[in-house]
C-alpha cells in the first residue's frame, strides 16, 4: 500500500518508521492516521516535538491519554484537532445548504444517522483500491487496521 501510494501522490521519501522520520524531517506539523492503538504514541512524540497535529479519530483509547494530549498541546503551545470527514461530504454540504435557505423553515430538531463501509472492513476486507467505495465513503481500508484487535485498539 505504501509503495502504491507514494507512486500515484509522487512522494520521494517514504518512511514506515514515525520515529525515524521525526529524526529526519524538518516538517511544522504532522497529520496521523496510524492505527487507532498507535494514534497515543504517536501524537505525543509529535507534541513534545512541538509539532502541530491533526489526529484521526479516536483520540486516543483513554480518557487520560487525551488529556495528556491535551496538555502537551497548550504546554507547547501546538495546534490538535481532530478529523471528522462527515462535514464535507456530498449529502452533508448539501443539507447544510437546505437548511441555511430557509426551504424547510425554522429547524426545531435534527436527528441523523450515518454509517460507512466498516462491516466489510471488520471482516478484514480491503477497499482502498476501489474506486467507487472511496467516492461512497470516507473510511474504505486498509482491512487489516479494523480486523486486528491489537491495531484497531480491542475493536471499535
Amino acid at each position: 500500500v505504501l509503495s502504491k501510494a507514494s507512486e500515484k501522490y509522487d512522494i520521494g521519501t517514504v518512511y514506515t518508521d514515525f520515529q525515524e522520520m521525526l529524526a529526519n524531517e524538518s516538517l511544522d506539523g504532522a497529520v496521523i492516521a496510524v492505527w487507532h492503538a498507535a494514534h497515543y504514541e504517536v501524537a505525543r512524540a509529535c507534541l513534545e516535538r512541538g509539532l502541530h497535529v491533526v489526529l484521526e479519530k479516536p483520540m486516543a483509547l483513554q480518557a487520560v491519554q487525551a488529556r495528556d494530549l491535551c496538555d502537551l498541546a497548550r504546554e507547547h503551545r501546538c495546534e490538535i484537532i481532530m478529523g471528522y470527514p462527515w462535514h464535507f461530504l456530498t449529502q452533508t454540504v448539501r443539507a447544510r445548504e437546505v437548511v441555511q435557505s430557509g426551504a424547510l423553515g425554522q429547524i426545531h430538531y435534527a436527528s441523523s444517522l450515518f454509517s460507512s463501509s466498516a462491516y466489510d472492513l471488520y471482516r478484514g476486507e480491503d477497499h482502498s483500491d476501489n474506486p467507487e467505495m472511496a467516492a461512497q465513503y470516507p473510511v474504505v481500508g486498509p482491512g487489516d487496521v479494523y480486523h486486528d484487535p491489537a491495531r484497531s485498539g480491542g475493536g471499535q
